[in-house]
């Protein structure tokens, strides 16, 4: 489980460690900001695709 997580989160890369504790440093410091992130993820496989295709993806033209 932890190869995959890090296959997916670093793809292959060399971990950088004071680069992740700035970031969670500035994450402690304004929560809002992870907050927001986590309101506009997309957690749900193909949603953005699918409202593509339904014309409800505001940023994107339909072809």
């Amino acid at each position: 489980m932890f190869t995959l997580f890090r296959i997916i989160l670093f793809k292959f890369g060399s971990i950088d460690m004071d680069f992740l504790w700035y970031r969670l440093q500035k994450n402690l410091e304004k929560p809002e900001y992870s907050v927001h992130r986590m309101l506009y993820g997309n957690f749900i496989p193909f949603k953005t695709i699918f409202l593509y295709f339904h014309g409800k993806y505001a940023g994107i033209k339909q072809l």
